[in-house]
């Protein structure tokens, strides 16, 4: 009897040390499940937080550059302007006797030497008729009637200033802006027109010098849903106004400090949108990346954590 459970007993200590071992490699095999899940889902948060940060210091950037830039033709225009009323011009019909000379046209050139972005210095009478610009002498005969925004800035209590939709340049057939500010004398009644051209490509030449990852873009917006540029460029969105759009909304609703998820209207992928207004005038940018791009990274990782943790876990089992 005695050597029989004396036989016994190692067969019920092995019995039981292979259940604790079995155990012990289930709990390992959960722990380390829930360890790859914890740092699969929080390695996600933080490629997302990530792209965000970065897409939030792009789009201060870029509004802060835009900003600038057109705060620079403004200062062009206030100049224009300002040597408009030192000659004497205080009416639209000394405005067509003193602009329309060669020495004047030779002063829009040379007001806008440094500014490679501008493209011509206009003046018009207010019909919107062209008077003189920095671009040919003699300037040609173009008609007010052929801009729509000289409607919108005649109008009862219109703005000082206008930056037009995206139109086609009739010298060159390249999508342009107009920048525009009214003329008036000192009792504010209207003497005409000081335009700035702006090439559409002057924005996206300088959005192609930004970093860009496989899925990024840039885009323009006037605050009524007007895209004025975009990069990598989309040709037939230029012009169209998007403010009847949910996506619009939503980035209007997330100016300056949100971040908004969406599917893209030029591409149809999965998005993730940071809108920043210009301080001082009525636009913003959205810098934008795909969830792909974003994630691509992150997925790579989680795939080599996944194949990593299946070769482990059978040596757990037999342990």
């Amino acid at each position: 009897m005695l050597s029989r459970s004396g036989n016994l007993e190692p067969k019920l200590s092995g019995s039981l040390a292979g259940r604790l071992l079995v155990a012990w490699g289930l709990c390992v095999g959960l722990l380390l499940a829930a360890a790859t899940i914890w740092y699969i889902v929080t390695s996600r948060r933080v490629a997302i937080n990530d792209a965000v940060r970065e897409m939030r210091n792009d789009a201060l950037m870029l509004a802060g550059e835009q900003d600038r830039m057109l705060q620079a033709v403004d200062v062009v225009q206030f100049g224009l302007i300002e040597h408009m009323r030192e000659i004497g011009i205080d009416a639209p019909e000394a405005l067509e006797q003193r602009m329309t000379s060669k020495a004047e046209y030779q002063n829009l050139r040379d007001r806008i030497a440094g500014l490679s972005y501008i493209t011509t210095l206009a003046v018009c009478d207010p019909d919107g008729n062209l008077l003189n610009f920095s671009s040919a002498w003699p300037p040609p005969q173009l008609k007010g009637s052929d801009l729509d925004l000289f409607g919108k800035m005649t109008a009862l209590g219109a703005s000082p200033t206008f930056i037009s939709e995206p139109l086609r340049s009739k010298i060159n057939r390249e999508w342009i802006i107009y920048f525009s500010r009214r003329f008036e004398a000192a009792d504010g009644r209207l003497i005409g027109f000081v335009l700035a051209t702006i090439q559409i490509g002057y924005f996206e030449r300088f959005y192609a010098r930004l970093p860009l990852t496989g899925g990024g873009a840039y885009s323009l917006y006037r605050r009524d849903g007007v895209l004025i540029a975009r990069y990598p460029h989309f040709d037939p969105a230029v012009g169209t106004t998007y403010a009847g759009t949910a996506n619009f909304q939503h980035l209007l609703a997330a100016l300056d400090d949100g971040v908004v998820r969406l599917t893209s209207i030029f591409d149809d992928k999965d998005r993730l949108s940071v809108p920043h207004a210009t301080s001082h005038f009525p636009l913003f940018i959205e810098v934008s990346d795909t969830m792909e791009s974003i994630l691509a990274a992150w997925m790579e990782d989680v795939r080599i954590l996944v194949a990593t943790t299946a070769l482990q876990r059978p040596r757990c089992w037999n342990c």
